[in-house]
């Protein structure tokens, strides 16, 4: 779910959606529809609307180029709220310039505003200027625009397969770029109706379309199609110290990473990661060394296709990969497995996961995750709740799982200024190979985010928090009586992947593009006694998030854990 932790949710009544091809003078009469038409007192057809059986449609009348519906409206009344309307002899006049929730009830009369687009135009959307038909290089940056959207904060615009049904796994689950009308992927708090953004072309030669969609949903409000070429026959590549794949470099040296034939973007890099899909928390997140095609890490002008750098060699042992990747981004063109030796154990966690899903009709969230833990290994994990409109806090108050384990779960932490929860939940000795989690106890349908770490060779842990910080420079202390590795969570609100000012800690769980919080975990084990876990949160202290509407800042949320 794109979720924008910023915006309080407002429980919308379900209006008729109405869009008018027509222009009229405000204060005109409009009778409900007809079969889901829209006439006026000449027979002219204005539009479409939707049913809505919970309010019978007595009459429509336009405002500014938007709809008010009004219900048992004696004559002669008068009301304001933020605006000026004036109910006389049936008619509505006055000032709409913005959407409103209803109904409203006043001396026995109800009314209600309905959001609209605006008169004179339907949705429309470009690739590079064209409603359809452009062809675009693999890896291309394209403008797309779109315009006379609804105006939702989470209207957005992607690209997709073409030829398919539209899902998630047809356009921005598969990889491809996407963004809200603010051109990032974190919702505005106030929505707009056009927008130009700049999206990445897939790299597969193709066909595919941009689609403009409403309010976080996959429904299309326009589409432009587009074919997606590449510029050689010839593959992208990379190599390390000349070798495609199986080279073994030393923990701590230089080598030199190869690439060529790629797409010629500005922002195309190459990077060290770990076995698996390559992702900020693999890469770079972690700590390893990357570099645009020019081999610093400021984009390439002009852009290049080939390239030879050299790059630092992690420092502990272990598989990892050299990766070739598109655009800024982590879309792969190609890589090339290598393996350090020489260096110090690898850290013992077995792996790293997390989730973000809604559980409408329902008190509790199940959560399967795709690697079953093993026997007698331990998990620590966190947990992020709220209801599903993000308006009451609640938290879990049992998680256990199909296997038969019940967890330890620590204090619910209200999350000010949002309505949210967070908390920590562990096991060691997990019995059996459980996959699925559920976390009970809600009162209403929750949103739930989830993450959990499983180590392994450990069998204690020891915890610290959950706290919150009204600092610019939040921290939390844990005290192991062994030697240790460190779980750390935070949620620095907009402070970033690199808030955490520790060194020798790499990113377990990057949730911070959804959630604003993530999980570091130490590269070594920490000795026993007093350790402080420092973090970067600029909004955090009290006036830090004022301009958001927020006077009181926004805290940031730590908890840890210390496995011996």
């Amino acid at each position: 779910m794109k979720k924008e932790i910023l915006a309080f949710v407002v429980a919308l009544v379900a209006f008729p959606t109405v869009c008018f091809s027509q222009t009229s003078p405000d204060g005109t009469k409009i009778a409900a529809p007809t079969n889901n038409t829209l006439t006026d007192a000449s027979g002219t057809v204005w539009g479409f609307a939707g049913s809505d059986p919970g309010y019978p449609l007595d009459y429509y009348v336009t405002m500014n180029g938007h709809m008010v519906q009004a219900q048992g409206l004696p004559p002669g009344l008068f009301w304001s709220l933020s605006e000026l309307l004036i109910l006389n002899n049936g008619q509505v006049y006055g000032c709409d310039d913005f959407y409103q929730t209803g109904p409203y009830q006043w001396n026995g009369a109800t009314f209600k505003e309905i959001p609209s687009l605006p008169c004179g135009g339907t949705p429309s959307i470009t690739v590079n200027g064209a409603g359809g038909g452009t062809t675009v290089t693999a890896g291309e940056s394209m403008s797309v625009a779109v315009a006379n959207g609804p105006g939702n904060p989470t209207d957005w615009m992607g690209v997709c397969n073409a030829g398919v049904p539209i899902s998630s796994t047809q356009c921005d689950g598969a990889g491809y770029s996407w963004d809200y009308l603010n051109c990032t992927q974190r919702a505005a708090t106030a929505g707009v109706t056009s927008a130009t953004c700049s999206l990445s072309a897939p790299n597969v030669a193709g066909h595919y379309y941009a689609g403009f969609f409403s309010n976080n949903t996959y429904n299309v409000l326009a589409s432009a199609p587009f074919q997606v070429t590449v510029q050689s026959q010839t593959s992208p590549s990379i190599t390390v110290n000349g070798t495609s794949g199986g080279t073994t470099v030393t923990a701590g040296s230089t080598m030199t990473v190869a690439v060529a034939n790629g797409p010629g973007n500005s922002t195309d890099w190459m990077a060290i990661c770990n076995e698996g899909t390559p992702s900020n928390a693999n890469c770079n997140g972690v700590g390893y060394a990357w570099a645009f095609l020019n081999c610093v890490q400021g984009p390439a002008s002009p852009p290049l296709t080939a390239a030879s750098c050299v790059l630092g060699v992690p420092q502990k042992n272990g598989d990892y990969q050299a990766v070739f990747l598109a655009n800024g981004g982590y879309s792969v063109l190609a890589s090339a497995p290598f393996t350090v030796t020489g260096g110090s154990a690898a850290p013992p966690s077995v792996q790293s996961v997390s989730t973000q899903f809604i559980a409408p009709g329902s008190t509790s969230c199940s959560w399967t995750i795709p690697q079953a833990i093993a026997a007698g290994n331990t998990v620590v994990g966190f947990f992020h709740t709220t209801d599903i409109n993000d308006e009451t806090t609640q938290a879990p108050t049992s998680v256990a799982d199909d296997a038969g384990n019940t967890y330890t779960m620590s204090s619910a932490l209200h999350w000010l200024p949002w309505n949210e929860y967070v908390g920590m939940w562990y096991l060691t000795n997990v019995r059996g190979n459980p996959r699925t989690f559920t976390f009970s106890g809600f009162q209403l349908p929750p949103y739930c985010n989830l993450g959990l770490t499983e180590y392994s060779g450990v069998s204690n842990i020891e915890t610290a928090g959950p706290t919150l910080s009204s600092s610019a420079t939040p921290s939390l202390s844990i005290t192991p009586t062994a030697s240790s590795w460190i779980w750390a969570f935070a949620a620095p609100f907009r402070a970033g992947i690199n808030s955490l000012q520790n060194s020798g800690y790499g990113v377990l769980i990057d949730n911070i593009n959804t959630d604003d919080m993530a999980v570091w975990g130490s590269l070594a084990q920490v000795p026993a006694g007093s350790l402080t876990l420092r973090w970067n949160a600029p909004f955090g202290p009290p006036g830090g998030c004022a301009q958001l509407g927020f006077p009181g800042g926004c805290p940031t949320a730590m908890m840890a854990a210390a496995l011996h």
